[in-house]
């Protein structure tokens, strides 16, 4: 498989597994996915304004990852919202969450959510999500 075999995936499970901010990483990859599929193409710069406007409105406490996974890149609470952004993002880049960068039409840089990460989230939501009952269905994923 090639989740396990590619060193690009080495870290996919990370920000769900390994991480005390595990709740906030999910939620600002799913926020990333719903405003992608909203514009034709999401760039980077949007897509860091729209993280930092949202970690700045939910006020988020961030817990400390020291030796866990990210030992340059730390979300902190001494850092600005903007700053916390970008390492989330460069943290999803690292998990193979987001792919390299790729430059649009106006030269601007194009955030790319991997099919891997998509397929992972809309997973975990329909099995996990607020929306299901406890009620377990048998829906094969496709």
């Amino acid at each position: 498989m090639l989740l396990f075999k590619d060193k690009r995936y080495e870290r996919f499970f990370s920000p769900l597994c390994s991480s005390r901010n595990k709740e906030l990483y999910y939620d600002c990859i799913k926020l990333l996915i719903e405003k992608s599929q909203e514009v034709p193409e999401l760039y980077e710069e949007d897509a860091r304004k729209f993280l930092r406007s949202y970690i700045e409105n939910l006020g988020y406490d961030f817990q400390d990852d020291t030796g866990i996974e990210m030992k340059a890149d730390l979300l902190s609470n001494s850092r600005s919202d903007a700053d916390n952004a970008n390492t989330i993002i460069r943290y999803f880049r690292k998990c193979g969450w987001i792919a390299d960068p790729e430059i649009g039409r106006n030269g601007e840089g194009i955030l790319i959510i991997t099919p891997y990460c998509i397929s992972l989230i809309k997973a975990l939501e329909q099995n996990f999500g607020e929306d299901v009952n406890a009620t377990m269905t048998n829906h094969i994923l496709d």
